[in-house]
């Protein structure tokens, strides 16, 4: 077991498997393909999530409405969102406003983001 848990929401498929194959030297990871995905595995996991990270822009649902549906349903993990444009959104009023801890542009240098998972985990804790 490890020191913490991921959930990894991103809906391209070779993206999902990558960064969950390299999450996982480090952490438990859990994966979905989309929002509702995610949802599904929060109903039934949640208490062994310490942090999610989401893309931002998926086809079943945009990263904006799980973040606000997360905020609501599990306000006390913490969220990271990923996209590949940080321009496209207002991360700042996002964490302003608690819905997520940061925000990540891909493509990662991943050991930034270790460095920022475990910071929200931290935070989280």
């Amino acid at each position: 077991m490890s020191e913490f848990s991921v959930l990894f929401v991103d809906d391209e498929p070779l993206t999902r498997r990558v960064t969950a194959r390299l999450l996982s030297r480090h952490c438990d990871v859990f994966e979905a393909e989309g929002g509702k995905s995610a949802l599904k595995v929060l109903e039934t996991q949640k208490d062994e999530i310490d942090v999610i990270i989401t893309d931002m822009q998926m086809d079943d649902m945009n990263g904006g409405d799980l973040i606000n549906e997360i905020h609501v349903l599990y306000p006390d993990i913490p969220i990271i969102a990923s996209t590949g444009d940080l321009s496209n959104y207002d991360f700042d009023s996002l964490i302003e406003d608690n819905k997520i801890f940061a925000s990540i542009e891909k493509p990662w240098d991943f050991d930034d983001a270790l460095t920022l998972i475990q910071s929200a985990v931290n935070q989280g804790n």
